[in-house]
């Protein structure tokens, strides 16, 4: 029976990969072991754009190849969705590891029928454009770059009625690239229609489901491996109090749903009083999980309100992007010192708050001598229980950050630019660092090898404080149990298991390395 639409959007798939020894984040563990279904992340981007389509009278539908269960190929699943929705219009969303799966399924629709249009957005896209819609070869019509609700709107009434839109603000094309659109005022994101994720099949929506609440959108900072600043133009807009509790008091009562706040502006916000003084008179099902905070917002004021609002939260832990104990990196990174880093974590630890900090490896800087260092730092960090785990991940030099324009800058030596390396945990990373004089300082494997090293250590100390579900695996049955324990298959350490198509990356792949 076909349920026609106006626009599908998509996440795209991804190809099966193992995931590196204990890189699950403690409460996503504890959610797996709770509920015998798979948790559904819902995308925050396109469910608000979805959402203001919906209210402006376009039919919209959503599928999530990533996480909705299908055993299908990924051909035919996309003949079906095509049989059942014909759409106009197909969107797409995808990090830059994930952007080769997006061209895969864009080609995939096109060769169905090739009269669909193709839209893509996200930060990749955004900062490489021109390149992608050459890379794609002809499988992708328009990016939308940058804040995409009213430059998506804009496209699809254009779109719908047939006209030229090859000159929209914000959009890039085959022809041309337009001028940037204008990010939304607080008015404008104000008046936003809420979040409706009956955009979600019935069917998807028994499952746990994870939100991230975000209070606001853009950063004031300027961490150099981020794209954030660059992507909000470093401008910092705050959402309406009485919108965002509505939000969490609807999907609260009506699913089963997991929040967190991945808002790093938190405590900055104004009425953040208010905020917590509304949370705590809301009854949540499920305990709410990581609050993002930085090192030089840790202070008294503002931990007594976290410490109010986390209270009856038995899961809850503060997040501090610490990434590393090398006051030269932490400077090269744009990030607070080392001491404004640890001091943080002992007034999150007064103030009897569990501690999840950040930990990135392999930034320029790096070099035996700080490996070590950060080692001997991080075991001090879980010797002396000031943080329950940490969660560490390789840096990776994305689009849109200063490394990625300028890797000469950084002493960074590009080994492949294949995106499905891209990943944060997956495999070694895409370069390797380099002196002034082009010399070696870390290859790769290195990298990597450190990277094992800290995961490591993060186990040892895991299996000490929850020996109940975490336990030790011998090194010849390693491989084996990545392979059959569908915990570390996760496509990112916050999302659940994926689904595979055999028509796309097949089985499970080796780690490959790819060295200087």
């Amino acid at each position: 029976m076909t349920e026609k639409k106006d626009i599908l959007f998509i996440l795209p798939p991804v190809k099966p990969m193992i995931r590196s020894l204990d890189l699950v984040y403690t409460y996503f563990e504890k959610i797996s072991s709770q509920n015998k279904m798979k948790l559904l992340p819902i995308p925050n981007g396109i469910m608000s754009i979805g959402s203001l389509l919906e209210h402006e009278g376009y039919a919209i539908a959503y599928y999530d190849f990533i996480h909705f269960e299908s055993k299908k190929n990924l051909s035919d699943l996309i003949k079906m969705l095509i049989q059942k929705h014909d759409p106009k219009i197909v969107g797409g969303y995808a990090y830059t590891p994930y952007i080769n799966g997006l061209k895969k399924a864009f080609q995939i629709f096109k060769q169905i029928n090739p009269e669909i249009i193709t839209i893509a957005g996200g930060p990749h896209v955004t900062f490489l454009d021109i390149q992608t819609i050459k890379e794609f070869n002809g499988a992708l019509d328009v990016v939308v770059r940058g804040e995409g609700e009213f430059t998506t709107l804009e496209l699809v009434n254009k779109i719908i009625k047939g006209k030229n839109y090859t000159d929209i603000l914000g959009t890039t094309n085959s022809k041309k690239s337009n001028p940037r659109r204008n990010l939304l005022t607080d008015e404008e994101l104000a008046n936003l229609p809420a979040i409706n994720i009956n955009l979600i099949p019935k069917s998807e929506l028994k499952k746990p489901l994870y939100f991230s609440i975000h209070c606001s959108r853009g950063c004031t900072y300027n961490c150099t491996f981020c794209a954030n600043p660059h992507f909000w133009n470093r401008k910092l807009r705050f959402r309406s109090i009485n919108v965002i509790i509505d939000e969490i008091r609807k999907l609260n009562e009506k699913y089963n749903v997991f929040f967190d706040f991945g808002d790093t502006n938190l405590p900055l916000i104004k009425n953040f009083k208010e905020l917590v003084k509304e949370i705590c008179e809301l009854t949540f099902n499920n305990s709410l999980g990581m609050v993002l905070m930085r090192a030089n917002l840790v202070n008294d004021s503002r931990l007594d309100l976290l410490k109010k609002m986390l209270t009856d939260h038995p899961k809850s832990y503060i997040t501090i992007g610490v990434e590393n104990a090398s006051d030269k990196i932490l400077k090269n990174m744009r990030k607070p010192s080392w001491n404004i880093q640890y001091t943080a974590l002992k007034k999150v630890k007064k103030y009897n708050l569990d501690s999840i900090p950040s930990w990135m490896i392999g930034f320029p800087g790096e070099s035996i001598e700080t490996m070590t260092h950060n080692l001997k730092c991080l075991n001090y960090l879980n010797k002396s229980n000031l943080i329950q785990t940490a969660i560490c991940f390789i840096f990776i030099p994305t689009p849109g950050t200063e490394p990625f324009s300028n890797p000469e800058k950084f002493g960074i030596k590009m080994t492949t630019k294949n995106w499905d390396f891209f990943d944060r945990a997956v495999f070694p990373p895409p370069y390797s660092l380099i002196n002034e004089k082009g010399e070696l300082i870390l290859s790769n494997e290195q990298i990597w090898a450190y990277f094992i090293s800290i995961i490591t250590l993060q186990k040892k100390w895991r299996f000490r404080k929850y020996p109940q579900s975490i336990r030790e695996i011998e090194p010849e049955r390693f491989l084996n149990y990545l392979k059959t324990n569908p915990l570390y298959y996760n496509v990112n350490p916050t999302e659940s298991d994926i689904t595979t198509y055999e028509d796309y990356g097949g089985k499970v792949n080796n780690i490959i390395f790819s060295c200087v």
